[in-house]
């Protein structure tokens, strides 16, 4: 297992991305609020390239983000075969709708993987 930094500039049969949480996890910093929510308006959210949106992040801000997008960029263009991007269920939950392949999105969900509870065992 290697960090992204690692693994820049070279090539795989396949990767696992693993999300992590520095400072949040990766799905979450994509999902940019440009207007907070009003008594009387709805938050605006910029456009997610998670979501295989096309991404119109803002000069000089969102900047969690655009570090975020460059470093799924490098891991993700790793493979040559297979990418397999693990994430938490609860960060992609209201989207797997939108993720999924067989509803027009771009990835294969396997649903046997989705866990809601997670169990620790020691030995």
């Amino acid at each position: 297992m290697q960090s992204i930094h690692a693994v820049k500039g070279q090539t795989h049969c396949a990767t696992m991305y693993i999300e992590t949480s520095y400072f949040e996890y990766e799905t979450k910093k994509l999902r940019v609020v440009s207007k907070a929510r009003t008594k009387t308006k709805s938050e605006e959210v910029l456009p997610n390239p998670f979501l295989n949106q096309y991404h119109s992040y803002r000069i000089d801000k969102d900047a969690r983000a655009k570090e975020t997008l460059k470093m799924m960029y490098v891991g993700f263009s790793r493979p040559t075969h297979l990418l397999c991007f693990v994430v938490l269920e609860e960060n992609i939950k209201d989207y797997l709708d939108v993720l999924c392949h067989t509803k027009g999105g771009i990835w294969e969900i396997d649903k046997a993987l989705l866990v809601t509870k997670h169990i620790i065992s020691t030995i």
